[in-house]
């Protein structure tokens, strides 16, 4: 067993026995100058070993790697610039706000937003508001420079949609919210469809975990003509989207509404409206100012009056 294990000194031992017979026989005067400098480079972890090429790698590996791998690392990191530069324009106005430029865009669209929806005002200007997180989220849209003032309006009235009804749980997100890529355009957002001009025609959110009360900001949709959000949970909406100027069907079927809202409704063209398993309770005088509607289910209410 002696005799096997001094016969292959480099590849069992790698501390006692080879150390000891290369360093005072010829191996160390052969591979101590030509094979350090050559199998420095590659078979550094297996020639190391024996006492003599630890110098070599030490110094020739040493100024390869330092030079060329170190300096490929730093130059990709430098050329990083551009992409640390975007994250931290774009994502940071979400989680910080208006602090990026409080008198500079979010400003000016806060002032157009009071302009367009009245309704809204204080609510733009409280941080945990559907209006407000919306508005920061528009601000930082990446094309948001490029949007014409109506898209600006139009984007934020759906996304205030989104967050008022707690989108974040909805079945199907597909789009919303969404500023980047092929859905980032509102009218390839999920359940919405759009005129060719652009504005939303209809939104068609059914069995979709839809949850909360509808927006104020609902009226800004003038060209809203179909709108369902039947076998949801939807629990109260505003006179506001009854009396829509081109709204003709209105579906909230087996939801959890517990009245209609009262109001002038003698300018609604609403021709279908589906209000049936409800908790509705009583009807208001302006409700039966609906002179268009064709269709209209009531059915499994607690109307009493």
């Amino acid at each position: 067993s002696i005799k096997v294990t001094t016969s292959s000194p480099v590849n069992v031992p790698t501390t006692f026995s080879p150390t000891l017979r290369p360093t005072t026989l010829h191996p160390t005067l052969a591979p101590s100058n030509p094979p350090t400098r050559t199998p420095s480079r590659s078979p550094t972890s297996s020639p190391v070993i024996p006492g003599s090429p630890t110098r070599s790698p030490i110094v020739s590996p040493t100024s390869s790697p330092s030079n060329s791998p170190t300096y490929l690392p730093t130059a990709f990191p430098s050329i990083s610039v551009p992409p640390t530069f975007r994250p931290s324009f774009n994502p940071s106005q979400t989680p910080t706000g208006p602090t990026p430029s409080p008198t500079g865009e979010l400003e000016t669209l806060r002032a157009m937003l009071v302009k367009a929806s009245p309704i809204s005002s204080e609510n733009l200007f409280l941080e945990d508001s559907a209006q407000y997180r919306a508005m920061v989220w528009l601000v930082e849209n990446t094309l948001y420079v490029s949007y014409p003032d109506d898209r600006k309006i139009q984007r934020w009235a759906l996304s205030t949609f989104y967050y008022s009804l707690y989108g974040d749980n909805w079945s199907v997100t597909d789009g919303w919210v969404t500023h980047k890529g092929d859905l980032e355009n509102e009218c390839t957002w999920h359940g919405i469809s759009c005129t060719e001009s652009g504005t939303v025609l209809s939104i068609d959110l059914k069995a979709n975990r839809v949850y909360g009360r509808v927006p104020d900001e609902i009226s800004l949709f003038v060209d809203l003509e179909y709108l369902s959000l039947s076998e949801n949970q939807v629990r109260s909406i505003p006179a506001s989207l009854i009396n829509l100027p081109k709204l003709k069907v209105l579906d909230l079927h087996k939801n959890r509404l517990q009245e209609i809202p009262g109001g002038d409704y003698g300018s609604s063209i609403l021709e279908e409206l589906y209000l049936s398993y409800n908790g509705i309770s009583t009807i208001p005088d302006g409700f039966f100012q609906l002179r268009s509607v064709k269709i209209l289910w009531l059915a499994n209410n607690r109307i009493s009056s």
